[in-house]
């Protein structure tokens, strides 16, 4: 089975903060799924350590508010791309802690 999480950010700051330390920690130790993120006004420096983490980091530039466009970024990847998964998952890396492989039920 081919499974995707996805997630997204909205510029740098949240990756200073301990919340994005422990969810990236947590999410490193599954390689039974891949994972996505769409990044906007984030750093070059920023998207070179997400790819620690990531299959696939992928920059979007848009005006929307965030809270809005982040599922328009995932539509428009997934119309392209989406056939290569059986499911897909979003997730918020602010206030989530990865205990389990998500995909396992």
């Amino acid at each position: 089975m081919n499974n995707l999480l996805l997630n997204f950010l909205f510029g740098d700051r949240i990756l200073d903060s301990i919340d994005a330390e422990i969810y990236l920690s947590s999410i490193n130790k599954f390689k039974s799924f891949k994972k996505l993120i769409c990044v906007n006004n984030v750093s070059e420096a920023n998207i070179e350590r997400l790819k620690k983490y990531y299959d696939y980091v992928v920059r979007v530039e848009e005006t929307l508010s965030p809270y809005n466009f982040c599922y328009l970024s995932y539509y428009n990847w997934l119309c392209e791309n989406g056939s290569e998964f059986d499911y897909v998952m979003h997730c918020d890396m602010r206030d989530v802690i990865m205990q389990k492989d998500p995909f396992v039920f």
